[in-house]
Order: C-alpha cells, then structure tokens, then sequence
C-alpha cells in the first residue's frame, strides 16, 4: 500500500512503494526504505552505539541550553543533532569496545564570539563552588555584559546541570550551590559566553563562544 499527501511535488510526505517521501526545514527529500538488517550487532555498529549513549546521556538533560548553544550550527540538522555529531567526533578517546569521555574537549555550545581566559574552579564550602576568568583585557567585539552560563557534569554519577544567565563577563567569577554531590564526587566545569542580543536576533553563530574547560574538582 502507497500513501502521500499533496502530490508527488511540493510539500509531499508519506510513502510510495520503497520510498519515503519527507521534508524538513523545508527541504524536501527521498530516500529509499532500508532493507532489514540482517545483523544489527556488528563490532562497528556496537562501537558507535556505545559512543553515541556515553555522549547522548550527558547532553540529553541539557537539550534547553544545547539548542541555543550550538544554534547556528543547525544547518540541515537540529542543534542538538550538531551537538551530538561535534562531540562524537572530537570528545571520545578509548578503545572501540570501551570508549571515555575526554573531558577537555567536550564542548556544550559553539560559535565564534570572544570566550574567556584562565578560567579555572574551586570549591568554596561544603556545597558551594566558585568558578573564575580574566575579566581584562576584553577581548576585541566583547562587550562588558556578555552572559555566562555555567555547565557542570558530576562524573562519578554521571549527571550534568547547567546555570544559565549566572554571571556577566566583567565580573569575573560566577558562586553558586553544588548539585547534590558526596564527599569524592568528581565535577567537571565548563563556562559558555552569549551575547543575547546577537544570540536571540539571527546571528547566533556570532553572538555565543564556544564553551571552555573551566577544569574539575574533588567535593571535600
């Protein structure tokens, strides 16, 4: 059985024979209906399969802050499908039977407006942590109002947490709460500038950095 809506042309989407008919953003496209797998478990497939779950599991619960961050890298894809293929490429080291994260590479928003240096992290009480930039020089295109957004990624139980909106450029350290953490847990920092006005106006690509490694710590 056969079945499209409006036509052959021209916003057509369901199913003809083998073929699938569908659009997205407007774009409009054929493929062909794959023939069943006759073996799903190949050491390849697996491999991918256990890469795409290790990075998928840390960015999944940040899907609100990844669909801004990596925004003007939706081009045929969704951000969040752009945030998962960056990061399968360039933030997983390891064998193919047991791949790890690389903490350092993994990115959470991506663009080409002005981040910050030397940011680093250190925690300030039982439950509370402070992260920290160079506020000065301001890099060229800046701006001294630029929004920080704080990512965290508990290691030990494998859970992330972000902050939007948690400090601004020129004050140079962001303090606030640690997830529920145990004495030992290690967390993993990053920090992300965005230029809302840029960011939220079409220009996104131009309006958010790409995130950086702020460095890890050890809950005392």
């Amino acid at each position: 059985m056969s079945k499209t809506t409006k036509g052959m042309y021209g916003n057509s989407h369901g199913k003809l024979g083998n073929l699938i008919i569908s659009s997205w953003k407007g774009i409009e496209y054929v493929r062909v209906k794959p023939d069943r797998v006759r073996n799903p478990k190949t050491p390849g497939q697996l491999a991918q399969r256990r890469k795409f779950m290790l990075i998928n599991s840390i960015i999944s619960p940040l899907a609100p802050f990844i669909r801004i961050g990596f925004s003007g890298y939706a081009e045929r894809m969704s951000a969040y499908n752009a945030a998962l293929s960056y990061n399968l490429k360039n933030a997983i080291m390891g064998s193919p039977t047991d791949p790890v994260l690389d903490f350092e590479k993994l990115i959470f928003s991506r663009g080409i407006y002005p981040g910050v240096a030397d940011a680093g992290c250190i925690q300030t009480g039982p439950y509370s942590f402070k992260l920290y930039w160079s506020p000065a020089p301001m890099p060229a295109g800046a701006r001294y109002n630029d929004r920080i957004t704080v990512i965290l990624y508990n290691e030990t139980q494998g859970k992330p947490f972000y902050f939007p909106d948690l400090a601004t450029r020129a004050e140079g350290l962001a303090m606030t709460d640690i997830p529920p953490a145990d004495k030992g847990d290690i967390i993993h920092c990053y920090l992300s500038v965005i230029n809302n006005a840029k960011a939220l106006s079409g220009f996104a690509k131009k309006g958010i950095s790409e995130s950086c490694y702020a460095g890890k710590l050890t809950v005392i």
